[in-house]
């Protein structure tokens, strides 16, 4: 009986749908998919740096003016155009070939030391751009900044 009522117990969370990542037990709906980060060594670094919570960009993300990223073994920066405040983006020592997109408000962008074989198109108030030690073969057209 005694067993029961401990399996009860363990369970009743679950049965009440209180258990689960705390945006759920808060009633919060579920982000949406494009506020996750999928590569597993950018997520580990932007929990690092206090960029997620549960996952999923948090607040912070979205006001923080200066991101940087190097190393880890990062293979995809899908999620860092949502870093909207972004002024000042350094990306360094990874093993990214490709650069699809970047925050919209980039000023200052420094990609050394990368195997990027192609740049996305550049945000039109960038004023700064280092690229060496890549394998870029030519650059996208350069704002009017």
């Amino acid at each position: 009986m005694s067993l029961k009522i401990s399996l009860l117990l363990k369970m009743m969370p679950l049965l009440l749908g209180l258990a689960g990542p705390a945006w759920a037990q808060a009633g919060r709906p579920v982000p949406p998919p494009q506020h996750r980060i999928p590569d597993p060594a950018l997520r580990r670094l932007l929990a690092r740096q206090g960029f997620l919570t549960n996952g999923v960009l948090n607040e912070k993300s979205r006001r923080w003016d200066q991101l940087q990223i190097s190393g880890e073994g990062i293979k995809s920066l899908e999620g860092i155009q949502y870093f909207t405040a972004v002024k000042e983006l350094y990306i360094t020592n990874t093993r990214l070939q490709r650069l699809d997109f970047m925050p919209p408000n980039v000023s200052y962008f420094v990609c050394s030391n990368n195997q990027l074989l192609t740049l996305p198109p550049l945000p039109p108030y960038l004023h700064y751009l280092v690229c060496d030690h890549n394998r870029l073969a030519k650059l996208p057209p350069l704002p009017a900044t």
